[in-house]
């Protein structure tokens, strides 16, 4: 487990600070205020720890995962060739990240799979214009990239709602702690939405 905890340490938390650094100066160009992140006061860094090597590599995978998503649409957006430049950054470093993470979870068993769809024996074609209608009305077998994102979001939710849980469990201040309860049973209202569909 100690490489998961390298990987965890300098990898991603290298990326990380890069970015914070490169966006923060470009606000600073700007003369747009710069956000104030967490500092030392708000996290007790004398804590013992709270999550297994195996959670944070599932965490920064699917940090990762977000990631590719997220820079993905921004450079699609993006117009500025320093913004270009930046998020083309983020982006490949969030690639980096995925792989590696993505690589380190099948080595140690831990890396959960896409449910698996049967190989059709025959070509199908849609008849209905009211086909990507049908997933709220007629019932019909889902697709591909259905099922992904509802793996996704029921696998991210699923983390989120851990986190959250932790995190209350720990709180120190009563009205963080409220606030984290309230963030749980959003995530379980989310989740059997998901799980119902």
């Amino acid at each position: 487990m100690l490489k998961i905890k390298i990987f965890a340490g300098c990898f991603a938390l290298g990326f990380s600070q890069n970015h914070v650094d490169k966006v923060a100066q470009l606000f600073a160009n700007e003369k747009y205020p710069v956000p104030q992140g967490f500092t030392d006061k708000d996290v007790n860094l004398t804590a013992p720890r709270l999550y297994s090597d195996k959670l944070i590599l599932y965490y920064m995978l699917n940090m990762a995962k977000l990631g590719l998503f997220a820079y993905s649409t921004g450079l699609t957006f993006s117009e500025r060739a320093d913004i270009i430049e930046l998020i083309s950054t983020c982006l490949m470093e969030s690639k980096e990240l995925h792989n590696n993470a993505k690589m380190m979870a099948q080595k140690k068993g831990v890396y959960i799979h896409c449910p698996i769809i049967p190989t059709p024996s025959s070509v199908e074609f849609v008849h209905k214009q009211s086909f990507l209608g049908g997933l709220f009305s007629e019932k019909r077998p889902l697709i591909a990239n259905e099922i992904a994102n509802l793996t996704y979001n029921v696998e991210r939710n699923v983390l989120g709602k851990s986190l959250i849980i932790s995190f209350s469990q720990v709180a120190k201040i009563e009205a963080v702690r409220k606030y984290f309860v309230r963030g749980r049973e959003i995530a379980q209202n989310k989740l059997m939405f998901l799980v119902c569909c």
